[in-house]
């Protein structure tokens, strides 16, 4: 710290009664070292008789007191130590606060070459500046070089307290105090969800957290992200978390991919008698790619009611089975007895292979997004598709119980769901319609079966 120093000592005198009848030179820039130099001072000494000049007579006086007055001035820097005081010159200021401070200090005859004195100061407390700052900042932000208006003071290389010296007007330093928060942010990460869903809750997995250093902090730390009540099936769903502390704030953006389960060429299941089937994803949900055909259910049970369509022009029942798989009554789609009146579980296996089930018209309604050609195969149709959804629809009519109807010109699907006692839902792909219906059509209809994955 820089301290300017500047010392004057003047005399005053009272004289009382009579003119004064000699004077003695006290000195010309006399040297004392608790005040410094005093210059071109002159004082009387102190008596109670004097003595007239060439008389050797004693002439009885009236005492004249006379008084060096010393002003001292002095600049000194602004000290924030509770103890920490002035002490220059006999003085004791504290100096915690900045300003300018008068004092003095009377020192009777004798302290200054057989004189009173008076010692005055002007003493001005220069400002520091002392103040806090905070600073959120990444982890792989540390070291970190401290800066203010462009100019760098301190590499800081850990988290917490740091004290900050700066050098500013008159020489006096300030400090600041720089708590240093930072951040880890979170890994990105993922996980499988469910079959058959197009999105799951945000509570379905725990998310890894981002972490803030130091954590026991006397300023409030508050942590908020936008994770939304469900993520997106198949897409990179972005989670800001934030932090906030004493008025920063600092972001983590977190990548959360949320797959598919298995599904398509990985991908493949076996009915009761051995046949394979492949597998796509459509709408989210994983189908059979081709329509199922056993005469056993997985348990080895023989399916009661199965068909292969044969019709005039239609007669070549291998071909047609290989294409269009097999018609069932919704009895022995979903295996339940002949004229049962009720309902059946949504993941009801049927005929299906094990680990699947036969869809709900919820399922099948999830393809009315899809027009009637994106589902439908290029051949096979009178008005062809181009199964840009990859479902593979083939047009494998029906059977009334009577007879054959409608290959090539409509496809028609069970779902599990029943509608009265002797009819249940449907979907359908008709050559004439842009979309797919579903209907209400009598159980003992047989129809084509696609299968669903649990």
């Amino acid at each position: 710290m820089k301290r300017i120093f500047t010392t004057l000592i003047l005399l005053c005198s009272l004289c009382i009664g009579f003119a004064q009848s000699g004077f003695v030179s006290i000195g010309n820039n006399i040297s004392n070292p608790s005040v410094g130099s005093v210059s071109y001072t002159y004082g009387q000494v102190f008596a109670s008789f004097i003595e007239a000049p060439g008389t050797g007579n004693i002439s009885e006086g009236v005492q004249q007191p006379y008084l060096i007055i010393v002003e001292l001035t002095d600049e000194i820097c602004q000290d924030l130590d509770t103890n920490a005081k002035y002490t220059n010159n006999g003085f004791n200021i504290p100096i915690q606060n900045a300003g300018t401070f008068n004092d003095s200090i009377y020192l009777v005859a004798g302290s200054y070459l057989g004189y009173d004195s008076l010692t005055k100061l002007t003493l001005t407390v220069h400002p520091i500046y002392f103040g806090t700052d905070t600073l959120l900042i990444y982890d792989n932000q540390l070291p970190y070089l401290y800066a203010l208006n462009d100019t760098a003071f301190d590499t800081l290389s850990t988290t917490g307290v740091h004290r900050v010296t700066l050098t500013t007007e008159y020489g006096c330093d300030s400090i600041i105090d720089v708590m240093i928060f930072a951040v880890t942010c979170p890994t990105d990460t993922s996980w499988v969800a469910p079959y058959n869903v197009c999105t799951v809750p945000a509570n379905a997995s725990v998310l890894p957290q981002p972490a803030i250093s130091p954590a026991d902090s006397t300023s409030p730390i508050t942590l908020t992200n936008n994770v939304p009540n469900e993520f997106v099936v198949g897409d990179t769903n972005i989670v800001t978390w934030t932090y906030s502390v004493a008025g920063k704030t600092l972001s983590c953006d977190q990548n959360v991919f949320i797959a598919y389960p298995p599904c398509g060429d990985t991908v493949v299941a076996y009915d009761g008698d051995g046949n394979l089937y492949h597998t796509v994803r459509v709408a989210c949900i994983c189908w059979t790619k081709e329509n199922l055909r056993p005469t056993h259910y997985t348990d080895g049970t023989e399916i009661p009611a199965n068909y292969v369509y044969n019709a005039p022009g239609y007669s070549n029942t291998n071909s047609n089975l290989s294409i269009y798989g097999r018609l069932y009554d919704w009895y022995s789609a979903v295996n339940v007895p002949n004229g049962y009146v009720g309902t059946v579980s949504d993941t009801v296996q049927g005929i299906c292979p094990t680990g699947w089930h036969i869809p709900t018209s919820l399922e099948y309604g999830s393809l009315a997004s899809y027009t009637s050609q994106s589902l439908k195969t290029p051949n096979y149709w009178i008005t062809p598709g181009d199964n840009s959804s990859g479902w593979t629809g083939v047009p494998g009519g029906y059977y009334s119980g009577i007879g054959f109807y409608q290959m090539s010109g409509n496809a028609y699907y069970w779902s599990s769901d029943t509608k009265t006692s002797v009819n249940a839902i449907a979907f359908t792909i008709s050559f004439s319609c842009s979309y797919c219906n579903l209907d209400e059509e009598p159980m003992k209809y047989a129809y084509s079966v696609r299968c669903v994955k649990n």
